[in-house]
């Protein structure tokens, strides 16, 4: 019950309530964590995704076996796919405008491990250098763009009681946002646009799965480098005014636009 809908064995009337989902939105690309099951007979994403009008499909096999999935209306190339030193993977795709796309997913045991895997990320986005790029998926990580909805929602208190999620987002009783900053240290930005009441909890919704999530938090990230923003102006946004998406996931979808 992922953003790809985790399961432990196929379930094709799920998959199709995504394809039905996504074949009614305006997007060009799609980048989805947790494609389990999804390279099987049953259910197999590259014949799957162009019947939703995403004949360019990309999938990252992860030893994990939570995969990572990009499916686009338009052609791809791929400059890297890897699981070597990331917990689930990175897939490195590269539009025909010349946009790098960076899907990953990081681990979901430590703080420590996240951060690893986000200087991992921040050393990519630097060797790409001054070209459009952005860098999505689940982070499994607090921003501190956040910290003032994090001191209004109490949520460190309501985390320290929690075994696995303290491990997951603090370190020494305090929240921790180094992951993040690492990547925006890197020079990316975050388009969110929300005032400061608004919600942006990418989890939980009401398939409730996963015990870290056991608090309103924004794991879900679309980061982009400055030359992206220079060229196409975008905003972010969280999508959860579709009731459809309160089951259809584990988290909230989030998209990039001008």
């Amino acid at each position: 019950e992922g953003q790809g809908m985790y399961m432990s064995s196929a379930n094709p009337a799920k998959v199709e309530r995504l394809g039905k989902w996504l074949s009614q939105q305006p997007h060009d690309i799609v980048c989805m964590n947790e494609c389990n099951q999804w390279q099987g007979p049953a259910v197999n994403l590259k014949t799957l995704a162009p019947q939703w009008g995403f004949p360019y499909v990309e999938l990252l096999v992860a030893k994990t076996g939570f995969h990572i999935g990009i499916i686009s209306k338009r052609p791809l190339t791929v400059v890297e796919s890897t699981t070597a030193g990331f917990h689930h993977g990175l897939l490195h795709v590269k539009t025909q405008e010349g946009v790098h796309i960076l899907a990953t997913h990081n681990t979901p045991h430590s703080v420590l491990r996240v951060r690893l895997e986000c200087e991992k990320l921040a050393a990519k986005v630097k060797e790409i250098g001054n070209e459009p790029l952005i860098l999505l998926g689940d982070l499994n990580a607090i921003s501190p763009l956040d910290s003032a909805r994090h001191e209004a929602s109490g949520l460190a208190s309501r985390l320290r009681l929690l075994a696995r999620p303290r491990i997951k987002f603090m370190t020494k009783g305090k929240l921790d946002y180094s992951s993040i900053q690492t990547l925006l240290d890197a020079g990316l930005v975050d388009p969110l646009r929300a005032g400061k009441d608004d919600d942006v909890a990418t989890v939980p919704t009401l398939v409730k799965k996963d015990k870290s999530h056991a608090a309103p938090m924004r794991l879900d990230y679309i980061l982009a480098s400055k030359a992206y923003m220079e060229k196409y102006p975008s905003r972010v946004r969280v999508l959860k005014e579709d009731r459809e998406l309160d089951t259809l996931s584990d988290h909230y979808p989030v998209e990039i636009g001008c």
